[in-house]
């Protein structure tokens, strides 16, 4: 087990939060935030609308983004890709706001969230 989810999965045991469902490595069986991951980076702004018109009532997903500015100092492997996802978070706004039954939230209000410690 990789010491950052080490760290993750004692927090999350300690707190009774739920973690991203991609981390793999933990000693107890983790209270995940979603079925479903998809990344919201590299897809053009039709791809993604296209893609929330076909989510299923019931289920959970995960949508990722890095949103930000370029930083020409930045070494970071999603540094032009920021303001791209930036542009379409603010455009998805009115798509989302169609659908009642999509809580669009962030990772810190879903770490807000308590849940039944395992």
């Amino acid at each position: 087990m990789n010491t950052i989810a080490i760290g993750i999965d004692a927090f999350a045991l300690e707190h009774g939060l739920k973690v991203r469902n991609t981390l793999k490595d933990f000693k107890h069986e983790p209270i995940t935030t979603t079925e479903k991951v998809l990344t919201g980076t590299y897809l053009s702004y039709d791809k993604l609308a296209n893609l929330i018109e076909g989510l299923r009532d019931g289920e959970s997903y995960e949508l990722v983004f890095h949103p930000g500015d370029y930083d020409p100092n930045s070494k970071s492997s999603l540094n032009r890709e920021r303001r791209d996802d930036y542009e379409n978070i603010v455009r998805l706004q009115a798509l989302l706001a169609k659908h009642t039954n999509i809580k669009n939230i962030s990772y810190n209000d879903l770490a807000q969230i308590k849940v039944k410690k395992w």
